[in-house]
């Protein structure tokens, strides 16, 4: 039997009182969630709105970096290639799911990003059976609806990057931890999740921490509080599940050591700051104040933040310290999974000197969710839906003026054009069956052209590699994106001090996005011996 608790404070009701609005709460959340899908696919090609959603670089080129693993074992036959920097070892779960997406629909961006939007779909009913636990299923749907048309949410689902597939998996995870706990395979096929959800974007090792603690919370620390009998089966079957985990991950990292090897060399040192008390909690303090911004959930995180203050105010006094325990003790299932989880996420968060803004992706309905929880538990039960339904309402108003913002500018689907015609220059150009190509946004632009075969230079970790992989490939071009007063700019000069390059020639720059200036520019190599 489905675990669904009752007795949650936005559950009550009064004997034989019933609410038909509830009846329509399911079909009115799957037809607001498809619609915003049909949407999505209608506008395929429309690039993401930069200056509103993000000011990070990163969606320029990390669709194609995410899905260039697939991508190349289909054309080519190969995961990677000598010199070339793979991204799969970080998000090899996005390739295995992409490579019948792209044997099926064809290798695109255009397949890539509609696999997120499923993914993006799947998230969002399995976070309404989630929070249909704790509260009413109209509230429940409102919830759902809210994170759905959260503008982040909406803009960052619909594209090819990671975070949509694995937050997906973090919810489908949570669900089976809060509805079916009572369930045999509950144990395991949770901690599958998470360990799918971490396969998939290899920050995602806080979803897999959070279940793996909240399991202990339930299988250990529960039955110890409450006196109860502990289930040796359950303990059996957390520490096996946990054990045949461990062999998977043990098995990839030796199958694929080297690979995986150069990508933690070249990421980790990139990404992770200075593992300093001081630092990260500089940089706790620079992720909570991009929180709203990244995330656009201003609205529910008012609401936490009045909740937690009035509960400051209530328990930490004398002889009310002895309730934060029991306090803790009486979060619904629901509460306890989405509290661990933003939780392990802020502080992942603040061990990265380098937060971009599709890494608070996740945190949009764990927001929205505790948002409108922590509301319930401070007004008055007759006011629990109208409560709720003004918190989403100033959500929802919140949102209007970007979506007004960014469908009254003219579309901008300059990337995909871009790409295209620098692709069809290039087929063009070179008669070869596999025509290698250099530079940022050389994955990219293979996505337009079965020939081209990309070969990854930003995350070279130095010039002796760049050069390397030049006198190895040799490369025709070099094409990237410029970003004004970026390191863009010196990419393609480190790549003309080769000393196998004899000169450069540009073929032709593309304006992406005028209002910042970033460009796409093509460059044709010359070598000493043509």
């Amino acid at each position: 039997m489905d675990h669904v608790e009752r007795n949650s404070p936005g559950n009550m009701k009064s004997p034989g009182q019933t609410y038909a609005v509830d009846k329509f709460a399911f079909p009115i959340t799957i037809l607001v969630i498809s619609c915003f899908v049909a949407l999505g696919v209608a506008f395929i090609e429309l690039d993401h709105p930069f200056t509103l959603a993000t000011f990070s670089r990163a969606l320029y080129s990390d669709e194609a970096f995410y899905s260039d693993g697939a991508r190349n074992f289909l054309i080519f036959g190969q995961w990677s290639f000598p010199y070339d920097y793979a991204h799969w070892p970080a998000a090899p779960l996005l390739t295995a799911i992409r490579i019948p997406a792209f044997a099926l629909f064809g290798v695109s961006l255009e397949t890539a990003r509609i696999t997120s939007m499923a993914f993006g779909f799947i998230g969002c009913l399995a976070f309404y059976a989630t929070v249909r636990t704790h509260l009413r299923p109209v509230i429940a749907a409102a919830l759902t609806i809210a994170g759905a048309v959260t503008f982040s949410f909406a803009t960052y689902a619909r594209s090819a990057l990671a975070d949509p597939t694995a937050t997906a998996l973090a919810l489908v995870a949570l669900l089976i931890y809060v509805r079916f706990s009572g369930q045999k395979w509950a144990v395991p096929t949770s901690l599958l999740f998470g360990f799918l959800a971490f396969f998939a974007k290899s920050y995602f090792v806080t979803a897999f921490l959070a279940i793996i603690a909240l399991w202990t919370i339930d299988i250990l620390v529960r039955p110890i509080l409450d006196r109860a009998e502990i289930s040796y089966r359950r303990i059996f079957t957390f520490f096996f599940s946990m054990l045949s985990i461990g062999a998977v991950y043990v098995s990839y990292h030796i199958l694929f050591s080297e690979i995986v090897a150069e990508w933690s060399s070249s990421t980790l040192d990139n990404k992770l700051g200075h593992m300093h008390p001081i630092t990260i909690f500089i940089y706790e303090l620079r992720a909570l104040k991009a929180l709203p911004f990244t995330t656009k959930t201003h609205v529910f995180l008012l609401a936490i933040a009045v909740a937690v203050v009035f509960y400051l105010f209530s328990r930490l006094r004398p002889g009310k310290l002895s309730a934060i325990v029991n306090d803790w003790r009486q979060l619904s299932r629901a509460e306890l999974a989405y509290v661990v989880w933003l939780c392990a996420g802020l502080a992942f968060l603040s061990l990265l000197k380098l937060q971009k803004e599709h890494y608070f992706f996740f945190l949009i309905f764990p927001i929205c969710f505790l948002g409108a929880s922590a509301l319930v538990r401070l007004v008055p039960e007759r006011l629990t839906l109208p409560a709720v339904m003004l918190l989403v309402v100033g959500h929802i108003a919140v949102q209007a003026p970007l979506y007004a913002q960014w469908w009254t500018r003219s579309p901008n689907n300059a990337l995909f054009e871009g790409s295209r015609t620098v692709a069809g220059i290039i087929d063009n150009a070179d008669p070869r069956n596999q025509v290698p190509v250099i530079g940022s946004m050389a994955a990219t632009i293979s996505f337009f052209s079965d020939r081209i075969l990309a070969v990854e230079a930003a995350w070279m970790p130095n010039r002796k590699d760049l050069c390397a992989a030049v006198e190895h490939w040799r490369p025709p071009f070099h094409v990237a994106t410029f970003f004004p007063k970026s390191q863009s700019y010196g990419m393609l000069d480190n790549v003309a001090g080769c000393n196998v390059v004899r000169s450069t020639e540009q073929v032709v720059d593309i304006s992406l996005l005028p209002i910042r200036g970033d460009r796409l520019v093509l460059t044709r190599l010359y070598f000493h011996d043509e």
